[in-house]
């Protein structure tokens, strides 16, 4: 036992995080045999009196009654009790350290224990996060899994473990501990030597047993050092260099020298082929077939090739097996790229050996991703030799975990790891990966151990590489980056190739891109306060040779670098000051906007709705202000920018824009002085690190310890601090045209400066179209326009709709009473409801043309995407396009309601939001949870979530919330385990989520995801359209939101074998007159719900089905035709309203 006399614990607590009071005490202490062996031993099992009584909510989540608790000990004895069970005990072993230290704090202190209870507490999840970093996200659930234990009957409804389970998996981790090599317990050891930490004692007492059984083997073996153990990459590195120099320059890559022909793919994927044969069950589809003949003729001919392909086609493989044909045949490589990490495994780990089986080929495929990515090697053993100049406290625990991993791991992968993650740690991994220029390359001494160098060598002998478009992104245009030479590159998941590629085109200041550079040279701190970073380690290693150098020489050279170290903090202050500057700016402009101020003017830039067809004549409808000139869609998660959940204060940001022609002087001044003294600040660093640069032809002469990586490691930063202030010149100068500029601050201490580009056309045919012979585009959503439109928009006149009233109110003229309002266009919309009058429902011209909608299928073209990506610059012989349906049977296998009870979004946004979760309450409660809720916005998922909580609790449905229950993988997982529970998400849910089979049924939107118009992106294009003379809404926000919704849509039906019902609670797919469009965009007709009562029996009858045919007996929405919306003079329908 590492741990001589343990006392195993399990505590339930009124909250999951440990927030709650104690209720319930579970102990175990394990009893030695007469043979040595350890018994069950004594338990102590007690329940704690709490202050206030149980809610039937938390009753029922806990797994407890009032009347029970009301008779247990009070929390006073309880404590007494554990302390006298715990007497000759050394540790508490809990399995989750951090519940059990904050619940027992908390308790020690309302019992009257000011110093604590005294033993020390470990947990599972602490070992198990040391011993298997790539299973231990979640603690002891991951662990369960990892050790095929069984979980009945041990663990409680709360989710509490029997001290007897937390005792075998103690006793299996400490097992696993014992058999970890020396030198990673070693280094361990070293880590936690000066500071306390609680898996302190385990880990020595584990190196002690490592010496006696391990050091003879690691002697003789030459591994007594952790470099030693890692894996060596020197056969496979060896081809790199060859390979390199017999790479073909230029984008005029010959054909392969035998086409891929349509009959092949008939041959391989049609009936009777050759995946049919050897993969049984599988299904044939005439849409895969057809898109696979498509990428196979564009990849032979040279061509750019878009291709939308719906939910089931099977596109992977549709796009996989003709480009491995062609890579073999042209003896080249040949990328895809992907948007998400899921996507990117997927294709990776299962497809293409799924392929590689199947079909018998002999070829090769690699996973390539940026440098941040993966483990340095060396700059690992470089940390942990520079401990006391390089980590913080903190930090070494964190280190762990990484050290057990890098010696197991064959990719250096981040990605691989569970227990630790790069946004947990960020300046901890900043130094154990490279960027490019701080990279020794081949005069690296560990180049034989480069994960970088092994993922680009591999990548070079592969014929399909799988990247991730931000990679690509990121590299294009460089000569000499981490991919290898391609011609032809095919983007999955490519509706989200403008975010991307405008993410990483931008410009952007923020206080931690300068920090990182700053901190990496010098930190406050360190032993006998000498700092930490690559200064004072490098002092150091002067120190230890300054015999080797004259005495002058060496003060001259020390006096650089204390001089590199003293300008540290003068800039550390220009930093300060320049973002106060933009704090005041922000100021200014709030005192500008404080109530009782002239309102601001509405923007010029926010689009009016067209007026065409039959509309013309009378005034356009006002836009609300969600759908002003945006998708309502949160740009920093679209573009991967930072989560407003992570900013500190979620959706309370200010963004403001700017620009040379719109600053007044006087601001513009300040801003301008404020860069100006952090560009000097910055620039007095690089001179001392000049000074620094030059002195190094001195040392290097010398015998001075890390030399060679100290000099480029500075180096790097010094590039890094030209490239910072060229960027700080460019954005706060703010002068470029074809740039869009903005300030954003989160709380009081986040903030950022950004450019973007507006238009991307122009580039992305300069550096990629012209420069790659082939060009494959594909995604379930690519097209969201009428392709026979007549007015260059991309859409054909919309129908004009009058007011959403009943006919009492139209009658009554209610819509011309907000004719003119405020001087601008005509708004349409209904007003307030009158005492009495709760028809909300549309005329009835409208359910024909929905009832249209239903049954003629919408045309579509790709001109929206074309446009935005710069496409349409390409010669037309150039560019081919194909459009594939989905084999499922949509009508069949899903429904699609409209609640129209709901009000609207955007004027009576107040009523909304309440409503909205009522609704989602009782439709969750009907389809047993197995729901998601796509959300716009963080600050209504918020409060949806905590009205939910209570709502649902009683009915035993877990709330998912994103942001608050785990990251966006944690929560994903616990979806796909099935049962009552529900997600809330927004962003990232609305796309790459795929939850097959029961475990999702039920899909709420709860609006259509416009944009805001505040987003200065947004404005930004919506401005360059009208200076265009293109209308911004119907060119830009309309079918980006068309696109973002068919991608949520998308989310539910999965397989043949699914079936779900997609809510959408926006009634202006039904009231406004682009709602059309959207409707058109869907697989299956709207139902128009007038009750929720109604609604929710509908959708328990439709789930609960086994058939389709059982569903169409189930209730009055059986056919799929929408019934004529009554008139206000009819008979009203009987209790429980009605679905149409």
């Amino acid at each position: 036992m590492l741990v001589p006399s343990p006392l195993y614990l399990s505590l339930l607590t009124g909250e999951s995080n440990g927030e709650g009071e104690i209720l319930k005490v579970l102990a175990l202490r394990p009893e030695a045999s007469t043979q040595g062996k350890e018994r069950e031993g004594r338990r102590l099992e007690r329940l704690v009196q709490p202050a206030a009584r149980l809610t039937l909510a938390q009753s029922r989540a806990l797994g407890l009654t009032n009347k029970k608790l009301e008779q247990a000990p009070s929390l006073d004895e309880v404590l007494e009790d554990l302390l006298d069970f715990s007497q000759g005990a050394e540790a508490w072993v809990v399995p989750d350290a951090g519940v059990a230290r904050k619940a027992l704090k908390r308790a020690a202190s309302e019992a009257g224990f000011p110093r604590g209870l005294g033993l020390p507490i470990v947990g599972i999840d602490e070992l198990g996060a040391v011993v298997h970093p790539t299973v231990c996200r979640r603690g002891i659930a991951d662990l369960l899994k990892h050790y095929s234990m069984d979980r009945d009957g041990r663990i409680d409804v709360a989710g509490t473990p029997d001290p007897g389970l937390v005792r075998e998996l103690w006793e299996r981790l400490e097992s696993d501990l014992l058999r970890l090599p020396l030198p990673v317990l070693a280094e361990m050891n070293w880590l936690l030597a000066k500071i306390e930490h609680p898996l302190k004692p385990v880990l020595k007492a584990s190196e002690k047993h490592a010496v006696e059984t391990q050091f003879a083997r690691s002697f003789t073996s030459g591994k007594l050092s952790l470099g030693n153990l890692m894996r060596d990459f020197s056969d496979i590195l060896a081809k790199l260099a060859l390979r390199d120099e017999e790479a073909i320059e230029g984008a005029d890559a010959p054909p392969p020298c035998e086409p891929v022909t349509e009959q092949e793919m008939i041959d391989l994927l049609g009936p009777g082929g050759r995946l049919a044969q050897a993969l049984p069950g599988y299904e044939e589809r005439a849409e895969q077939v057809a898109m696979a003949a498509r990428v196979a003729g564009a990849l032979t001919d040279g061509k750019h090739l878009v291709v939308e392909a719906g939910t089931g086609v099977g596109k992977s493989l549709a796009y996989l097996i003709p480009s491995i044909l062609f890579a073999r045949r042209a003896r080249r490589p040949l990328v895809v790229s992907t948007h998400t990490k899921n996507l990117q495994a997927q294709l990776f780990a299962k497809d293409l050996p799924l392929l590689r089986k199947a079909l018998g080929w002999d070829f090769e495929a690699a996973l390539l991703k940026g440098r941040p990515n993966y483990l340095c090697v060396h700059k690992l053993l470089y940390t942990l030799q520079e401990s006391a100049h390089e980590l913080e406290e903190e930090e070494r625990g964190a280190l762990l975990p990484i050290l057990t991993w890098s010696v197991q791991t064959g990719t250096g992968d981040i990605a691989e790891m569970a227990a630790f993650s790069p946004e947990t740690a960020p300046e901890l991994w900043d130094r154990l990966h490279t960027q490019g220029e701080d990279c020794l390359g081949r005069h690296c001494p560990h180049f034989n151990k480069c994960f970088v160098y092994r993922a680009r060598a591999m990548a070079r002998e592969a014929q399909v590489i799988v990247v991730n478009h931000a990679l690509v992104f990121a590299e294009l245009g460089l000569e000499n980056g981490t991919l290898p030479p391609y011609h032809e590159i095919v983007f999955d998941e490519a509706h989200t190739l403008e975010d991307v590629a405008t993410e990483h085109l931008a410009c952007e200041i923020t206080p931690r891109r300068i920090n990182r550079i700053i901190h990496r040279l010098f930190r406050a701190g360190g032993a006998e306060g000498s700092g930490k970073g690559l200064l004072p380690s490098l002092l150091f290693q002067l120190d230890m040779a300054r015999k080797q150098f004259p005495d002058d020489l060496f003060l001259n050279i020390r006096q650089h670098v204390l001089d590199a170290i003293q300008a540290v903090a003068p800039a550390e202050t220009c930093v300060e000051r320049f973002f106060r500057t933009w704090q005041e700016w922000f100021e200014i402009g709030a005192a500008r906007e404080r109530p009782g101020t002239e309102e601001p003017p509405i923007p010029e830039f926010v689009p009016r709705e067209r007026v065409t067809g039959l509309d013309r004549g009378r005034p356009a409808r006002s836009p609300d202000p969600e759908t002003g000139s945006g998708q309502g869609w949160p740009r920093s998660a679209d573009r991967g920018l930072p989560d407003r959940s992570k900013a500190g204060r979620r959706g309370g940001e200010d963004t403001r824009r700017f620009s040379a022609q719109t600053l007044p002087p006087d601001q513009a001044e300040r801003l301008d002085d404020g860069k100006k003294g952090l560009v000097a600040g910055l620039g007095r660093l690089r001179q001392a690190l000049g000074r620094i640069d030059e002195d190094f032809k001195e040392i290097r002469k010398r015998d001075v310890q890390r030399a060679r990586e100290l000099h480029k490691e500075l180096g790097a930063q010094d590039l890094f601090l030209q490239e910072l202030i060229g960027d700080l010149e460019f954005v706060v100068r703010g002068d470029e045209p074809d740039y869009v500029y903005w300030a954003e601050k989160f709380g009081r201490r986040w903030m950022r400066v950004v450019a973007a580009p507006l238009d991307l056309a122009a580039l992305l045919h300069e550096q990629l179209y012209e420069r790659k012979r082939s060009v494959v585009m594909a995604s379930a959503t690519m097209s969201c326009r009428d392709a026979h439109a007549d007015d260059g928009s991309g859409f054909a006149a919309l129908p004009a709709l009058p007011n959403a009233l009943s006919p009492a109110r139209e009658r009554a003229g209610v819509g011309e009473a907000n004719a003119g309002r405020r001087g601008r266009i005509e708004r349409h919309d209904p007003p307030p409801l009158a005492e009495g009058d709760d028809d909300l429902s549309p005329p009835e011209h409208l359910a024909e043309a929905l009832h249209a909608v239903a049954r003629k299928p919408h045309a579509k073209s790709f001109e929206f995407v074309k446009q935005r990506l710069g496409l349409t610059l390409c010669a037309k012989e150039k560019l081919d396009e194909l459009l594939v349906g989905s084999p499922f049977d949509y009508p069949s296998q899903c429904r699609l309601y409209v609640p129209l009870f709901l009000p609207e979004p955007g004027a009576r946004e107040r009523d909304f939001n309440p409503a909205l979760t009522e609704l989602a309450a009782s439709l969750i409660v009907a389809s047993g949870g197995r729901a998601m809720v796509l959300y716009t916005s963080y600050e209504a998922l918020s409060s949806a979530a905590a009205t939910l909580r209570k709502a649902l609790a009683s009915e035993r449905i877990e709330v998912l919330a994103q942001g608050e229950d785990g990251s966006r993988e944690v929560l994903l997982a616990k979806l796909k385990e099935g049962g009552r529970r529900v997600l809330l998400g927004t962003a990232s849910f609305w796309q790459g989520v795929d939850v097959p089979g029961d475990a999702l049924s039920l899909l709420m939107i709860a609006k259509l995801p416009f944009a805001v118009f505040t987003d200065p992106l947004v404005q930004g294009r919506c401005e360059r359209l009208e200076q265009q003379g293109k209308d911004p809404f119907l060119h830009y926000s309309v079918p980006n939101a068309i696109l973002k919704l068919r991608q949520g849509f998308g989310r539910l039906i999965r397989s043949k074998r699914d079936r779900g019902v997609v809510v959408l609670c926006d009634k202006r797919v039904v009231t406004r007159r682009y709602g059309p469009a959207f409707l058109r965009a869907l697989p299956v007709p709207p139902r128009k719900a007038h009750d929720a009562e109604r609604l929710a029996k509908e959708i328990e009858a439709f789930l609960g089905a086994r058939h389709p045919v059982e569903a169409e007996a189930a209730g009055p929405c059986a056919t799929g035709e929408p019934t004529r919306i009554r008139e206000e003079d009819e008979t009203p329908p009987a209790a429980g309203g009605k679905v149409e």
